[in-house]
């Protein structure tokens, strides 16, 4: 009966539990600056600097759109870039991520 019960409970708190928040939709006009604000807010301004920064004259990208669309087709490198441009790996891999799971 005990473990009845706790299968009960068990499904009962999976039940409850609320659902993760799905990926926040990105205004494809948007300022790249506020793009990396809002996926890296943990992030130092000395590091969103440097992502605005490959993003803008790195890669040529001019909103969020282009980020997207470059992010989309090219993943890997923009980490790559991030990281050899003194990006914190970590920091160019949760990018990366984030870049992956949004909607525009």
């Amino acid at each position: 009966l005990a473990a009845e019960e706790f299968a009960a409970v068990a499904a009962a708190a999976a039940a409850a539990a609320p659902a993760p928040p799905a990926p926040p939709a990105i205004d494809a006009s948007a300022d790249i600056g506020a793009l990396v604000e809002q996926l890296l807010p943990n992030s130092t301004a000395q590091q969103r600097a440097v992502v605005v920064g490959v993003l803008r004259d790195g890669l040529g990208c001019e909103t969020a759109g282009n980020v997207l669309d470059y992010a989309a087709a090219c993943g890997a490198s923009l980490r790559a870039e991030l990281v050899d441009e003194g990006l914190p790996r970590g920091v160019a891999t949760t990018l990366a991520k984030r870049l992956a799971g949004v909607q525009s």
